[in-house]
């Protein structure tokens, strides 16, 4: 039978010498509350309140995503790399929104106890940053694989496909400049995004 609570079943119920109508009424109540798909009073407004439970925190999800994806997009408006920062002294760049995934997921993890639902901000600050780092990513590999098909070359002249998102690429010398737009495709020579340079190379 349905528990009542953690600790009481209706068989425990009836074997306690409860009076019979106290028994049928609360077996009543539970099967028309507690069952899954039970349609008692009680069990609609459990549901009406977990249906705006859920709306409020998709409500708080969307405004923190919201403004993560924003400040990321500042971020890359600004910066001259845009999201992939160069590492000084290396042939390599750090990608701003996989260092936020990474921070979010870690800082929501151990920020889970603190009040306010911090951990939970933080977390989705993460989850914000992976969908952009994600975005960004496969949208400029298959740009790449459609250059590839196509025959494009850098630096043979020829305009890339347009809609690439990153700015950064490496020179042949292990440094990097900033590229913006279609003239910073034509002058991408080696060593570009390794990602987008793996999907040349498929």
């Amino acid at each position: 039978m349905a528990d009542l609570t953690p600790t009481l079943t209706l068989s425990s119920l009836q074997a306690s010498g409860a009076p019979p109508s106290a028994v049928r009424t609360i077996k009543q109540w539970a099967e028309q509350n507690l069952k899954p798909g039970a349609t008692g009073y009680d069990a609609t407004v459990a549901r009406a309140k977990l249906h705006a439970t859920e709306f409020a925190k998709g409500v708080r999800s969307t405004g923190e995503g919201t403004v993560f994806g924003g400040l990321l997009g500042v971020a890359h408006g600004l910066l001259p790399q845009g999201l992939d920062m160069p590492i000084p002294g290396t042939k390599m760049h750090l990608p701003l929104d996989g260092a936020g995934a990474l921070l979010g997921l870690l800082a929501g993890t151990f920020a889970a106890a603190e009040p306010f639902g911090i951990g939970r901000t933080l977390t989705n600050g993460g989850a914000s940053c992976a969908t952009v780092y994600s975005f960004r990513k496969v949208n400029d590999m298959m740009i790449a694989m459609k250059e590839r098909k196509a025959g494009f070359v850098p630096n043979s002249g020829i305009a890339p496909l347009p809609g690439r998102i990153g700015k950064a690429t490496f020179t042949g010398e292990g440094g990097m400049r900033g590229v913006i737009g279609s003239r910073g495709h034509s002058n991408a020579a080696f060593g570009e995004d390794p990602i987008v340079t793996a999907a040349r190379n498929l």
